[in-house]
């Protein structure tokens, strides 16, 4: 962190504007009516599927790249195609 960094974080001004503004909008009806843990759990949750499926689907990718890498560079033809020897 650069300097002015680290003052803006620490101006007691910046702090009471920082916490006014968490506040405002961490007060309002959603916390009266207690939605907001609700809404918090549904995120979590939706954080956590969301990574889970990243893990899976990148596991059946290299599953599949290396099922498919095996099958095209251990394929065997059929017929061997030489140069003729013309001496």
């Amino acid at each position: 962190m650069d300097e002015s960094h680290e003052r803006a974080h620490s101006n007691p001004t910046f702090r009471a504007i920082r916490m006014a503004v968490v506040g405002r909008y961490s007060a309002g009806h959603v916390r009266k009516k207690g939605l907001y843990p609700v809404i918090a759990g549904f995120s979590f949750l939706r954080h956590h599927a969301r990574v889970a499926t990243l893990i899976i689907v990148m596991a059946v990718m290299n599953g599949f790249r290396q099922q498919l890498l095996d099958k095209i560079l251990g394929l065997n033809g059929h017929l061997l195609v030489q140069p003729l020897n013309r001496r």
